[in-house]
């Protein structure tokens, strides 16, 4: 039963994909070539300029986890721990605090990136597509 369900969920989200596609397809299609053409060079366009940010999104992390920026992290732990022993009373409650603290950033920081990075993937998939339909239309009007 429950194989018959995903299956047939898988059917329905495959129909409204190829709706989808149909759609985007006879959009292009009713276009005349001067404008399926600027259409072409508008996506093709904003595709190499989004996939150019996203390297350098990418690799700019990169570089910011090689350049130790855990050691920053790590860092202001030590400070908060120094600070929390240097008092006399509630050290432990300054230390888990700041612990706390530093977690909820670097783990809200992490989970903004992941965010960023997924929705420019989901933009360029989208994109590379159009652009695969566009061209696909391209090879069928020239001779």
């Amino acid at each position: 039963m429950f194989k018959l369900t995903v299956r047939h969920t898988k059917n329905v989200a495959n129909i409204k994909r190829l709706n989808i596609f149909k759609q985007e397809i006879t959009k292009y299609r009713t276009m005349d070539m001067d404008e399926l053409k600027f259409e072409y060079v508008e996506v093709k366009t904003e595709y190499e300029h989004k996939k150019n940010v996203l390297t350098l999104f990418v690799i700019s992390v990169s570089l910011a986890v090689l350049m130790n920026i855990w050691d920053k992290f790590l860092g202001f732990m030590e400070a908060a721990w120094k600070y929390s022993a240097a008092l006399v009373d509630n050290n432990i409650d300054v230390a888990t605090t700041s612990f706390f603290i530093a977690v909820i950033i670097a783990a809200s920081i992490t989970i903004i990136v992941l965010i960023v990075l997924l929705e420019w993937s989901k933009e360029l998939k989208k994109m590379r597509r159009d652009l695969t339909i566009i061209e696909n239309i391209l090879e069928e009007r020239t001779p």
